[in-house]
């Protein structure tokens, strides 16, 4: 991951995943499932947990458009972290039902960050 803001999905049978699509030369070719490492240099920021992700499973489907189309009900953003001259490590999720991935692994509703007032 290059630090840039990723599209993906919420998918219940993979909870703890971000289900993304990758394409190559503008031709959609797959799904591949990104699982946060939970407790490796994650990063509260600003009232944010941040997470380091990994390809875990890579969803093999005929159709990833029509697979799409059939399993997504929540999206998702993964938004990335940029420190001043540090390289691009993790990254934030919130979905489109305004839930983020909490430090626990679970999607949830954010809480108020009591440090940040």
């Amino acid at each position: 991951m290059s630090g840039k803001i990723i599209s993906g999905h919420h998918h219940p049978q993979f909870p703890k995943h971000i289900i993304v699509a990758y394409c190559e030369a503008h031709i959609l070719l797959g799904l591949i499932a990104l699982q946060a490492e939970m407790g490796v240099d994650e990063q509260y920021e600003s009232g944010m947990y941040f997470f380091k992700f990994s390809e875990d499973v890579t969803l093999t489907s005929s159709s990833p458009k029509q697979y799409i189309c059939q399993n997504v009900s929540v999206g998702a953003i993964m938004l990335p972290l940029e420190n001043a001259n540090e390289k691009f490590q993790m990254q934030y999720v919130i979905y489109s039902d305004w839930d983020i991935l909490k430090s626990n692994g679970n999607k949830g509703l954010p809480q108020i960050s009591y440090d940040l007032f």
